[in-house]
């Protein structure tokens, strides 16, 4: 007997369809390949973004609070927006909410006198600093635009932006930390959302933590 042979040597609609559905599927694949890979270096660029202005705002601080020393009572710190209560030259709203971020802790600070704006602290005829009359401080509050920002407010009421990308700012004392860390002592941590879309509240902060000890001798070296 002879074989049988398909009229025009084609495919069937069958195996059509199968080839079809296959090519589908291997389409499919590749997009979420491809997708996974662009979430994967989105999240990447958004971490060295991140950590990038993490440790340029610890520093910023740190020199800012490394100026100043413990002293009439200063520095204070304070729970989101109420330091406008006590100080209310240093008027700061609340920061955004983010869930699962901390809240935030404000600061008020004194920072040595320079009537004469020459960089150096104004002294008495002993050697002991001038303190600025009022105080400056590091708030964080929440922007038009959804996005918290940290300032610095210096005690004649300029404001200079730290950062608009944190979700959280903590600093905290001795008193507040429940006497954890040691007295004179500030710990700054600085938290941010690891989702460049602040959407995923399972993600826990991405955070940047120092600790300031802080003189009580008024006079210079």
């Amino acid at each position: 007997m002879g074989r049988l042979h398909r009229p025009n040597g084609g495919f069937t609609l069958l195996e059509l369809m199968m080839s079809l559905a296959i090519l589908a599927g291997l389409l499919g694949l590749f997009a979420v390949s491809l997708e996974t890979t662009a979430k994967d270096d989105a999240n990447q660029a958004h971490l060295a973004v991140i950590r990038r202005d993490g440790q340029e705002v610890l520093k910023e601080i740190k020199q800012l609070l490394t100026r100043s020393q413990v002293v009439a009572g200063f520095p204070e710190t304070f729970a989101d927006g109420d330091i406008t209560a006590t100080f209310p030259a240093l008027a700061s709203g609340t920061a955004h909410a983010v869930p699962g971020h901390p809240p935030s802790r404000e600061i008020a600070f004194l920072n040595p006198s320079d009537s004469d704006g020459d960089g150096w602290f104004d002294t008495d005829a002993y050697g002991a600093i001038l303190w600025s009359a009022t105080p400056s401080a590091i708030v964080i509050d929440g922007g038009p635009d959804g996005a918290n920002r940290i300032r610095f407010i210096d005690s004649s009421g300029a404001v200079r932006l730290l950062s608009r990308r944190a979700t959280a700012l903590e600093i905290d004392d001795s008193a507040s930390t429940g006497f954890t860390i040691p007295l004179n002592t500030l710990r700054i941590r600085v938290h941010y959302s690891r989702d460049p879309l602040h959407q995923d509240s399972g993600l826990s902060p991405e955070t940047f933590e120092t600790l300031i000890s802080l003189s009580k001798d008024k006079t210079l070296p």
